[in-house]
């Protein structure tokens, strides 16, 4: 059948969605009750934009503000635009001292919104200046105040007229605005008996006949101002790509909806000729697959954010309740006004709640609509080349890389991430494979199509830019914003194929540098700090000065030039065809930002984007040439991704100046060529020397500033090496993650115990051990004492444990070892399996060499797979022709064995068996028994042949062309060559014959010590368990002679990484810190130790003898039987269940217990 081919490039969804917009405003009084009603009021009004004046800051932000809201401060947080609504797109336009203005497409002219606030105590003229400017800028535009300006004038309810009230009269009149208040509305501010109208609601001429409704609203506020609520008949424009619930089904359907264009597509792809054929085929297939998503799936809808699950209906009866208390109080006499707003305080006091876009651009010109603001931004974001050089085009003299295979595809839409956004089109990764696993030929064809051709489809080029706020950076400034590109997904799969062949074909003739850590796969940061370390100590060995020259270059993925990339493509000796479609990709590159009317377009003709699966290998490609220059001597360089470092030692300070400009000459002369430029203000130097003065440094005659500690990768490398600043700044990260800890989980509130470990062990030790092979491999008594007191709180936030009870024992109890030596244990591990680094002697006498090595790369050729016929995953127990192999691995106490017997018809003709070390896995048992098995099948002469296995985690490692097992990928290859082999899974002691010999074989190899051993390396699960142990030795060690925490010791001798899980009060009375006169009196927190039955009140005393809790007792010990009598009462949970809510009673009866001073 013929298509037409649909006149769109991408989906999209254009509707006029809103047909008035709720603005509400309203001075929070900066208080957090305030900010907290501030989203269900919102949600109840259902109010689209929020005009807000000293909101609730906390950390600089405000709080209680969903995260799916758009917020906009003022750079004092004193006024701030809010948008609930997911509907409006919203274009920052200023933000000021007190003030924020932003715009939103409505009708057919844009609106702009403006809140600022003035203090009473400050001069009002500075606020009104800021808005004058905004107002200036925007001229015969439609503009809507809401303001806090703190003025009187009778103009607005006051009776009186103040300087202020005078100033705003004069700027209302001085602008032609026009003033919404009613002079005869409720007061807007109301505090006991003060009464106040400072809100203002001001616009311009053009809008005054949108103003539909202008109201004081009674709800709740919390604060001592009222809503007012703002109605605008105007309607608001939205335009949103498309996006499918994918993930609800309905596949079928769409498969059928796509079947009958598939046969017109496979034309179209075959019939391709040139570039021009190839972008109208692709353009039909994403309109085919659009058109049939459309009769498929739902779309997703653009909802507003839902009501906070801590606002009940019990607190919407309480809020009514208080508005009628408020009613009341306004119509009392006189003499009973002040006491009913008393009442009325109180009881805000008491139920008051307490819970458990476009984008900012400093803007020349902010008039105009978005589509023009857009526009602005991406030309700010995405420049143009100064100096168009075109390359001059050499055709590759190499020969074409051979087309794809389906198991290449397969393997790449296989590990396709389901959760990823797709691009303008709206096809998302599981339509992608919905299609090949109906389809696949049909998306072979297309990129087969387009390696032949050497052309990537210019409409797969096409990005949907989403702008991400680089924290701490100017809001106004487009440079503070990350530009990630959503492209197409059907581009991405072929960009993913074309990536992997050529980072295969780079690193096969050896065209990347050993010097590059970033973007390699089996490189590390780990790999990067450790060489780094080497060097500095290498010259500090030497005696001499050592400097560390950390260079910045400005955006380099976004600056990098395409004729660059295109120059080190033609010499990189990469398959003519790869290095063609790689610079067509290059050419007619489009991104868009998506507004309210319609996307803004433009040209990417430099850089590439951010979001590519090619970006990292290209830039690579541009960084080789730097990092293979000829340095000067005891000069060295490396680089992690597009960070990169100079170290350069020498005896004298002259000579290292020297050495170090002349470095720098070299790299200035590399980034000219490449038009890259060098961030001089984020570019220093780390002096590690005595000298007092260092060299002076000069970038194209800008001074390189010298700073006492360096941040590379994460990790801080000062003058002294002693770690300081890096400790410093682990202390302040968690400190931050403490206190977000504490928001969810409080002493006797929030997420359970088990939740809060999992947090810390999960997040809080994640962070802190990045990079602890280069600073905690031998941890200091400094550096384990920092650590402690880094590790405390955490523990306390976790058992809910008193101030003062002995960290170690919290450790013990919630299963967490001493942070130093759980930091410790992965630098060692780090150090043996990654780095291949010996440890000491005296840990350990394992040499790396022993250890099994991560395989890395393509040991073949990216598009050699296995036949799909070759490995099977069903039980394979009925194949009884030719000739069969059975193989098997076991692991007993006393060794692991490997075998295989060789099966014709029913008679065993040949038998194999191995011994391995105990040290050794079941695994490497199966995968060499396997390995073995194909190297005797490869002997034999070629005949039908099934090798049998009942290990499924050996088979898949074995078909697998990029296994990290080593001996996998030997069998890989043989299999490869040999395809008239087959592997089959078969179930275990099932029965047959073939599997219970070569069980039977390999369990006689494991319990013979005299048996012959293959030697193989240890696995990485081995390192782990030998260095776990070491750590709970170390542990074992610390808790056994220790001098604190010894009540648990009692209960607790030996150390685990499991945790006891006990709950609070069981921490506190096991402790012996919690609610106890004799604990409390210590401490001065109680009068006495006594309790109020006339004995010492400790935690023994209640649970047995107390007359107040003789429903909790337990029978007494004897005195010299007390730990005993702990120990078992730990150890039995009806105790421990009796011990908690004995703990629940004292803590909620504390007076009945303590005794009057009196």
């Amino acid at each position: 059948m013929s298509i037409a081919t649909p006149p769109v490039s991408f989906n999209k969804v254009s509707s006029t969605c809103l047909k008035t917009l709720k603005v509400l405003q309203i001075n929070l009084g900066r208080t957090k009750a305030a900010n907290d009603t501030l989203h269900p009021t919102s949600d109840k009004l259902q109010s689209d934009l929020l005009l807000l004046q000293e909101p609730y800051i906390y950390d600089s932000q405000i709080k209680g503000i969903p995260q799916s809201w758009s917020i906009f401060n003022s750079i004092s947080n004193k006024a701030a635009v809010i948008i609930p609504s997911r509907q409006l797109h919203v274009a920052l336009i200023s933000c000021k001292q007190n003030t924020v203005a932003v715009k939103i497409q409505t009708g057919q002219q844009p609106t702009t919104f403006i809140s600022a606030y003035s203090s009473p105590y400050s001069n009002i003229q500075e606020t009104l200046l800021e808005i004058q400017e905004i107002i200036s800028s925007l001229p015969r535009e439609k503009i809507f105040i809401g303001a806090d300006l703190n003025g009187h004038n009778t103009l607005w309810g006051y009776s009186d007229v103040n300087s202020s009230g005078t100033a705003i009269e004069e700027f209302i009149l001085a602008n032609n605005l026009f003033i919404n208040n009613s002079s005869d509305a409720p007061p807007t501010f109301t505090r006991n008996s003060s009464k106040g109208w400072p809100d203002l609601s001001l616009c311009t001429q053009q809008m005054i006949g949108e103003i539909a409704n202008w109201e004081v609203l009674e709800e709740p506020s919390l604060s001592d101002h009222h809503y007012i609520e703002i109605t605008i008949d105007s309607s608001v424009k939205n335009c949103t790509f498309t996006r499918y619930k994918t993930r609800h089904g309905n596949h079928n359907i769409f498969l059928k909806n796509l079947k009958p264009y598939v046969n017109s597509l496979l034309r179209a792809f075959r019939n391709s000729q040139n570039e021009k054929d190839i972008n109208e085929a692709t353009n039909l297939l994403q309109n085919c697959v659009i058109e049939a998503c459309n009769k498929s799936y739902r779309t997703k809808n653009q909802n507003l954010s839902p009501t906070p699950n801590w606002y009940t209906q019990d607190l919407e009866i309480e809020k009514n309740r208080l508005k009628a208390l408020r009613r009341r109080a306004q119509r009392a006499p006189q003499d009973q006004r002040n006491a009913r707003f008393q009442f009325h305080k109180e009881e805000l006091k008491k139920k008051a709640i307490k819970p458990a876009e476009l984008i900012a651009l400093n803007n020349q010109d902010p008039s105009g609509n978005h589509l023009k603001i857009a526009q602005d931004i991406l030309e700010k974001i995405f420049p143009h080349p100064a100096n168009s050089n075109s390359s001059t085009y050499i055709p590759p003299c190499t020969a074409n890389d051979c087309p794809f295979t389906k198991g290449e595809v397969a393997t790449v839409i296989h590990h396709l991430s389901k959760g990823k956004a797709p691009g303008p089109d709206g096809i998302d990764n599981i339509i992608i494979q919905q299609i090949f696993k109906k389809f696949p030929f049909l998306l072979m064809e297309l990129f087969n199509t387009c390696l032949k051709l050497a052309k990537f489809p210019d409409p797969l080029k096409v990005g949907n830019i989403i702008l991400f706020h680089k924290h701490g950076k100017s809001k106004t400034e487009a440079s503070s914003y990350r530009p990630i590109s959503l492209l197409p997904t059907i581009g991405k799969v072929l960009e993913k194929l074309l990536t992997q062949r050529l980072n295969f074909h780079l690193e096969k003739n050896n065209r990347l540098s050993n010097l590059q850590y970033g973007f390699r796969e089996g490189r590390s940061t780990e790999m990067a700090i450790t060489k780094l370390l080497d060097t500095i100590r290498k010259g500090k060995a030497n005696g001499d000065h050592v400097l560390v020259l950390s260079i910045d270059i400005k955006g380099a993925f976004d600056n990098i030039q395409h004729s660059a990339i295109a120059s080190y493509l033609d010499n990189s000796k990469c398959p003519a065809n790869i290095v063609n479609i790689f610079k067509n990709l290059l050419q007619n590159r489009k991104v868009i930002l998506n507004t309210c009317e319609g996307p803004a377009i433009r040209d990417q003709k430099q850089g590439c984007p951010q979001g590519s699966c090619s970006g990292p290998a290209l830039w690579n490609l541009v960084a080789n040439e730097i990092l293979q220059e000829n340095w000067p001597i005891n000069t060295s360089i490396q680089a992690f991704a597009d960070d990169f470092v100079l170290v350069s030692h020498a005896p004298t300070r002259v000579q290292l100046e020297s050495q170090i400009n002349e470095s720098i000459a070299k790299f200035s002369t590399w980034t000219s060529k490449n038009q890259l430029q060098i961030s001089a203000e984020k570019t220093n130097y780390l002096l590690i020397s005595k000298l007092v003065r260092g060299p002076t440094i000069r970038w194209q005659g800008e001074r390189i500033k010298r700073a006492h500690a360096i941040k590379y990768l994460g990790i801080y490398i000062d003058e002294k090496m002693n770690w300081n600043t890096h400790l410093k700044a682990q202390s302040t990260r968690a400190t931050q993650l403490y206190h977000n800890l504490l928001k969810i989980a409080g002493k006797s509130w929030g997420v359970p115990l088990i939740h809060r470990r999992t947090l810390y062990k999960t997040v809080t030790e994640r962070v802190l051990a990045h990079g602890a092979v280069a600073w905690c491999l031998e941890p200091t008594v400094r550096i384990a004492r920092k650590l402690s007191t880094i590790q405390r709180p955490f523990l306390l936030a976790i058992s809910g444990a008193y101030r003062i009870t002995s960290t170690a024992a919290l450790q013990v109890i919630l299963g967490i070892p001493p942070l130093h030596l759980q930091l410790q244990r992965e630098a060692r591990g780090t150090a043996l399996f990654r780095l291949r680094l010996p440890l000491s002697t005296n840990i350990s006498d394992i040499d790396p060499s022993e250890i099994e090595e991560k395989a890395t790369g393509w040991s073949t050729h990216p598009s050699e797979h296995l036949s799909p016929t070759q490995i099977s995953l069903d039980d394979g127990g009925n194949i009884n022709t030719g000739l069969r192999i059975y193989t098997d691995g076991s692991k007993t106490e006393r060794g692991v064995g490997a075998a295989f017997c060789v099966l014709t018809d029913v008679n065993i003709t040949h038998r194999w068996s191995t011994r391995l070390s105990l040290r050794n896995t079941v695994f490497q048992a199966e995968i060499l028994a396997l390995l073995k098995a194909v190297e005797h099948a490869v002997s034999l002469p070629t005949q039908q042949l099934t090798i049998l296995v009942d290990n499924q985690a050996s088979i898949n490692s074995a078909a697998n062309p990029k296994s990290h097992n080593s001996i996998a990928r030997k069998i890989f290859k043989l299999l490869h060559s040999h395809p008239h082999i087959r592997v089959s899974w078969i179930k275990a002691h099932a029965g047959y014959i073939g599997n219970e010999e070569a069980d039977r074989l390999a369990k006689e190899a494991a319990e013979t010590e005299n048996f012959p051993e293959t030697p193989l390396e240890l696995t990485k699960s081995f390192i782990k368990t030998f260095l776990r142990q070491k750590m709970l030795a170390t542990w074992q060690m610390a808790w056994d002679d220790g001098d604190t925490g010894r009540l648990i010791h009692n209960i607790i001798p030996k150390v685990s990484l499991h945790p006891i899980n006990w709950t609070r009060n069981e921490v506190l009375f096991f402790t012996g810190h919690g609610p106890f006169p004799s604990f409390l009196h210590r401490f001065n927190l109680a009068e006495t130790s006594f309790c109020s039955c006339g004995e010492i009140g400790t935690p023994i005393h209640y649970a047995t003898v107390c007359l107040l809790t003789t429903s909790y007792h337990m029978a007494p010990p004897n005195q010299q039987h007390q730990p005993i009598w702990f120990r078992r009462v730990a150890n039995n949970s009806t105790s421990r269940r009796k011990i908690h809510n004995l703990l629940h009673f004292l803590q909620r009866e504390t007076s009945l217990f303590r005794p009057d001073p009196n």
